[in-house]
């Protein structure tokens, strides 16, 4: 018995350090959710009378929800089973048929088995209700560490994305109505500002955008403004004029001279990205914080320049050559190659305009196709059943179409360029007058 003692006292002791999610040896009933009735063999009622019970065995490695066994004559947690005396576990089917295995005990973490003679000693059931609420302990610590850590995490990554967005408010803010020019301004400041373009969808006709509230607001909130001119954008005119305080822009269609009603694609020209570039940098330079910008501007102007050569190049080898297109979206760039645009300007013009071509102006053009052209330049954001006739025609006719888009696709201005430049190269070596 002072062995007993001593146990007992240390065991009270260390329990409440195995009280998180242990066993708890009470005096209250166990709940119906398939717990055990236990109790001590000396003074256990009768079968019977635990009949209308009803409980199951449990397994206590289930760390979600306690485990409580009413210990008969309300004993202290440790002092009912430390008298090291039988227990008596009693299933919910032993529970209910007094007659069947009355002498049988359920398993609990392992001691015994359904339909295995041997009752456990109250020391073994000790022992395993420790070991069981340890390995609780352990999971329900680690779930909890686990899910602090998430909370941590994920605290500290709202705190990084708060403080990324204040550093990104805080730089200047540039607007492009066009992807083409915002595409530039993005490759030219780098990370010195943000840069917003206000048409980006590839399959949108700008000829057709309405500003939105969004639009107004990026203008409202720009430090520069970047306008592509010659009519192509005027609602991002009107954004910029009804500002409450003036903002400084730069008008492509203005540096290069063109005219409102005047072909305003620009952004096929390499000659006009060149432009634009170099005025931007001279304006930033001006600024602060727009340190790193010369840098990026001598690399910028290097590959433009080179687009610019490719172009002179065909030029040299293909002057003259007829081409046809359905609109005017990359007549700068054809003319830059010297290459001759055969198909009627009022019918492009017309296309462009989102209105019918004349029926002579259309007879023509088709005409033209039998003459076999290098190629045919196709605008898809503009296309329409007459465009298309236009188009099947040339297939019929067995001259390349090449199809273009005004919106840009990609995020670099260059290579989406060459890209166009290239695919014309191919279409000439065809026709034979480059290699």
């Amino acid at each position: 018995m002072a062995n007993v003692a001593v146990v007992e006292l240390l065991g009270n002791r260390v329990r409440p350090v195995f009280e998180f999610g242990c066993v708890d040896l009470d005096d209250g009933p166990a709940g119906p959710t398939g717990q055990m009735v236990v109790v001590r063999v000396d003074d256990a009622p009768a079968v019977e009378t635990l009949a209308p019970v009803g409980h199951d065995h449990v397994d206590v490695t289930r760390f979600d929800e306690s485990f409580q066994l009413r210990v008969h004559g309300g004993e202290g947690d440790l002092a009912a089973v430390l008298h090291n005396e039988l227990v008596q576990i009693l299933s919910a089917d032993e529970a209910s048929n007094p007659t069947k295995n009355a002498n049988h005990f359920t398993a609990l973490c392992g001691i015994s088995c359904r339909g295995h003679d041997e009752e456990p000693t109250g020391a073994d059931l000790l022992s395993r209700m420790v070991l069981s609420s340890i390995i609780g302990m352990i999971l329900k610590k680690a779930l909890i560490t686990g899910a602090v850590a998430f909370v941590i995490a994920v605290f500290v990554f709202m705190v990084t994305l708060a403080l990324v967005g204040t550093r990104a408010a805080s730089k200047p803010l540039i607007v492009s109505g066009v992807s083409q020019w915002g595409t530039l301004a993005r490759q030219l400041v780098g990370p010195d500002a943000r840069v917003v373009t206000l048409i980006t969808d590839p399959n949108a006709d700008p000829h057709q955008h309405e500003a939105t509230v969004a639009d107004a607001a990026n203008v409202s909130g720009a430090s520069l403004v970047v306008l592509n001119g010659a009519g192509y954008d005027t609602w991002l005119s009107q954004l910029v004029a009804t500002r409450s305080s003036p903002v400084a822009t730069i008008n492509v269609a203005s540096l290069m001279g063109v005219a409102t009603g005047k072909n305003p694609h620009l952004f096929y020209d390499p000659r006009a990205a060149i432009r634009f570039v170099e005025t931007m940098s001279s304006e930033l330079r001006r600024r602060s914080g727009f340190a790193t910008i010369v840098p990026r501007s001598k690399a910028l102007l290097a590959n433009l320049n080179a687009l610019q050569r490719s172009a002179l190049a065909i030029r040299r080898s293909c002057a003259g050559v007829p081409v046809a297109a359905t609109e005017d979206v990359s007549t700068y760039l054809l003319d830059d190659m010297g290459l001759t645009v055969v198909t009627p300007e009022s019918l492009r013009l017309a296309v462009g305009n989102g209105v019918d071509p004349s029926v002579s102006d259309l007879a023509l053009a088709l005409d033209q196709l039998s003459q076999h052209p290098a190629f045919l330049i196709d605008n898809i954001q503009t296309a329409t059943p007459l465009t298309n006739e236009i188009v099947a025609k040339a297939r019929r006719s067995r001259v390349p179409v090449i199809k273009v888009t005004e919106t840009m696709t990609g995020t670099n201005y260059v290579s989406w360029l060459d890209g166009v430049v290239h695919s014309i190269h191919q279409a000439l070596v065809k026709e034979g007058c480059v290699k």
